[in-house]
This record gives structure tokens, C-alpha cells and sequence, in this order.
């Protein structure tokens, strides 16, 4: 089945607590992107400030929600206590269904008290055979600076200002 798929850079403030080594990513616009595609299901990749956006507007238009997350740290013992517990108790009963992709999330939200019939697992697996590896053969300078990254294209990764300062550097560099 065909699709279309559209990428929309969001801008956000980053709230930073070093005492937890934690960043908080406060998108600005989140809920006037949603107004203006009106979509028909909203799937979000986790839960936290970042998605209260996505709950209002989720809830003030009566739209479905789907959770998924590829996170193994789910399944941690850790995440099955505190405040931090009770509150995702809220916020996954606001959700419709629930992608697991094994049994620790399974038995992660079900501790959350989710019901079973909303948890659908999958496998987070690809077919291979139709991809082929050619290992290009490069002249690679000895003077160049390489640079590879390798992480998701988004904005608190800070690849837009590794390119932007790469514009500056007075020398031969190859970025992957």
C-alpha cells in the first residue's frame, strides 16, 4: 500500500536538570502541527512533557491514541515504582492500544494496568534478503577529518549545529 510520509522539524525548549543528567524537550508548536494535519490516529514513541500536547489534543478532539516504544528499558524494575509509576497509570488510560514489542513491555504495561486486550505485540525485526551490502570503495584523503553519524534525526541530537559548525572549519571534510 502506498503512503506519504512528511517531516516536520519542531521547534522546543530543552529544559535541563543536571542533577539527574536529564533533558526535558518542551516542543512550541506541537499542537497547532496536529491542528493543522487533523489526523485520524495519533501514535506517539513514548509518554513524558514533551507529549502533553498530543494528550490534550487528543482528548479535546476525541482522537485515538496508539503507544509504541522500542525501549527495552521498559521492562526495568525500576520504572515500577514511585510518582513517576502512578502518573503513567493516568496517562496510559488515556491511550486506545498499545504496540509491545516483547514480553517485558508486555508485563510492563500490564503492571501499569493496562488491559491485555489493548497490547498487541510485534517483532521489531527486518527482512533482509531484499537489501544488498556493496562496500563502495572509496579514495579516502589522509588530510580530510571524516566525521560518521549515526543516531535519529532529531532536533536534541544536535545535528544541525555539527553542520552548521562543519561550515566554518577551513579544511577538507567527509560526513556520513
Amino acid at each position: 500500500r502506498d503512503f506519504t510520509f512528511d517531516y516536520v522539524m519542531l521547534n522546543s525548549k530543552q529544559l535541563y536538570f543536571s542533577r539527574r543528567e536529564l533533558a526535558v524537550d518542551l516542543p512550541v508548536n506541537l499542537y497547532q502541527e496536529l491542528s493543522k494535519y487533523k489526523p485520524s490516529l495519533v501514535i506517539t514513541e513514548g509518554f513524558g512533557f514533551a507529549y502533553v500536547p498530543v494528550y490534550l489534543y487528543s482528548y479535546l478532539k476525541n482522537i485515538p491514541l496508539l503507544f509504541w516504544n522500542k525501549s527495552s528499558s521498559l521492562a526495568s524494575d525500576r520504572s515500577l515504582r514511585g510518582i513517576n509509576f502512578r502518573l503513567k497509570q493516568v496517562v496510559f488510560n488515556k491511550y486506545n492500544a498499545f504496540l509491545a514489542g516483547g514480553s517485558g513491555q508486555r508485563r510492563y504495561l500490564e503492571a501499569h494496568n493496562v488491559r491485555k486486550e489493548n497490547i498487541f505485540n510485534y517483532t521489531d525485526t527486518i527482512d533482509t534478503r531484499p537489501f544488498k551490502y556493496h562496500s563502495v570503495n572509496r579514495q579516502i584523503s589522509s588530510s580530510a577529518i571524516r566525521i560518521v553519524f549515526i543516531g535519529e534525526l532529531i532536533y536534541r541530537k544536535g545535528l544541525d549545529r555539527a553542520l552548521r559548525a562543519m561550515e566554518r572549519i577551513n579544511a577538507e571534510i567527509e560526513f556520513t
